[in-house]
This record gives C-alpha cells, structure tokens and sequence, in this order.
C-alpha cells in the first residue's frame, strides 16, 4: 500500500510532498509512498492556480489539442485519452452548489469531448453518464393530476404505492411491485432546475424526445407489431 506502481516518480513525489506540506496533513494518517525501483521520472509537473471554472476549461482545452475524447475513426490510430484523478469523483448538484467532477465534466462536454467517470455512482444525478432518472421518464413520467383532496393537483406516478393516485399517470401500473425510489431520482433530476410541468430549458426538449419515444412504442404495441 505504500508503493505506487501507476505513475510516474515525479508524480508520486509531488503527491507525498503536497500531502506532507498542505491541510492534509492534519487530517490523514500517518503515511509515505514511494515510487519502485526502476520507475520513470516523467515529465516535470505543472501546477495550475486559479478559480475551479477557470481551472476547468484550461484542462478541457488542453485535452481537446490533444485530440482525446474522440471516437477512432477507421483505419486511423486510437485517439490519445486523458485521466483526471479527484479526490471525490460525485456528479451531485443542487440549487446551491455544484460538485467540482460535474463542473469538470461540463466544460469538457462543452467541447464536444466524451467523457466516462466509472466512479460516479449516482447514476439519476444531473451529467451522470447513465441518466436513470431519463429511463424512469420514459417507463413512468411523474406528471400534475387533481388526484389530491378536493380535487388539489399533486405529483402522481403509475407505480405509486397509492393507487387512487396511480390511476391518473400516463401509463399502466404494472402488475408487480416497483420501489418508488425511481420516481424520487427523476423528480429530484428535474426539479434540480425546473418543477415537474415546467422543467428548465435545457431538460425541456429531453423530456419531450421521450415522451415522442413513449408514444411510438405505444403505438406500435397498439399496432401488434412487437
């Protein structure tokens, strides 16, 4: 645990000594890593100063020179690819602050650059590579419905443990039980700019993509065709 066989000398100096020299200090434990014999020291490394926003688009600018995050085209070599080591890789956002990965992840998608985080495992959050969120809209859009007492608009989804309230979604409740924890990743998706009704500028056009993609596939169930 105390030899680092993945970077370079250079690297593992300069992360020993910024742990050694920093607020870390005071709040890790004790510990020293060293790079194997025989290890490459590497290119020399440079340290960038300023705003995170700032900070972000220079290192989305320096990988798309690079040529990384681009899909290999035939007959060509594989573009080069580029990784980005935080110390926490959460894509978590709310009304008042944005995670550093997700601001990461959005000027680097800003250059049109693909972009995988195998460690973000909020997969309903905003800017996660797999929106469960978008998968619980299509199946079971939580919509507005005068289900509540005395006829009051409330939230209302098909799988709802309620069933009074199901019985004004968009679509079928299904025959089995399904927790109702999707409903609270896509609500919390949408809501995180917008309301359920009237979502932001920037999901609206999502949400109508899907609901076009839901209506096909009702219609071609309608038709016999599947």
């Amino acid at each position: 645990m105390e030899e680092n066989h993945r970077s370079t000398k250079t690297i593992v100096e300069f992360a020993q000594a910024f742990r050694d020299e920093t607020v870390l200090r005071a709040d890790s434990l004790e510990k020293v890593v060293r790079a194997p014999k025989g290890t490459k020291r590497g290119r020399t490394l440079r340290l960038l100063q300023g705003n995170w926003p700032d900070v972000c688009g220079r290192v989305a600018a320096e990988a798309d020179a690079l040529g990384a995050g681009r899909l290999r085209e035939s007959d060509a070599d594989p573009p080069p690819t580029v990784a980005v080591l935080m110390a926490s890789t959460s894509e978590l956002e709310s009304r008042s602050s944005v995670r550093p990965a997700l601001e990461l992840r959005r000027a680097l998608e800003a250059r049109g650059l693909r972009i995988y985080n195998p460690r973000n495992k909020a997969a309903g959050r905003p800017g996660s590579p797999v929106h469960l969120a978008l998968v619980s809209y299509l199946i079971d859009p939580v919509t507005i419905a005068p289900a509540g007492k005395d006829g009051r608009n409330i939230e209302v989804w098909a799988s709802a443990q309620d069933r009074s309230k199901a019985s004004f979604a968009q679509t079928a409740p299904p025959d089995f039980f399904i927790s109702e924890a999707h409903a609270s990743i896509q609500k919390r998706y949408i809501k995180a700019d917008g309301r359920i009704g009237a979502p932001s500028a920037v999901v609206a056009p999502l949400l109508k993509y899907l609901d076009e993609i839901r209506r096909r596939l009702v219609s071609t169930r309608d038709k016999g065709d599947a």
